[in-house]
């Protein structure tokens, strides 16, 4: 397995990545805001969908959909 906090360091910023409960549909964007919260970065990732390179990918997170939710309005 591996983390958020890996998968970011492995694309490089490059590709974007948004984040989804399993569960759920709704996706975040990995922001730098986000991936300031030193513990949204240790979350396991359960899979990964390719969406194209420029597009990015879809890193599926074994937690309930308010928590993505929650990621969304931090930054408003």
């Amino acid at each position: 397995m591996m983390t958020i906090g890996q998968l970011d360091y492995a694309l490089k910023e490059k590709t974007p990545i948004f984040l989804r409960a399993v569960t759920g549909k709704k996706k975040v964007e990995l922001t730098n805001y986000i991936r300031g919260q030193s513990c949204v970065l240790s979350w396991e990732v359960n899979s990964i969908e390719i969406l194209g390179k420029k597009k990015g990918v879809v890193a599926d997170i074994l937690l309930s959909e308010s928590v993505i939710s929650a990621l969304e309005t931090i930054e408003e």
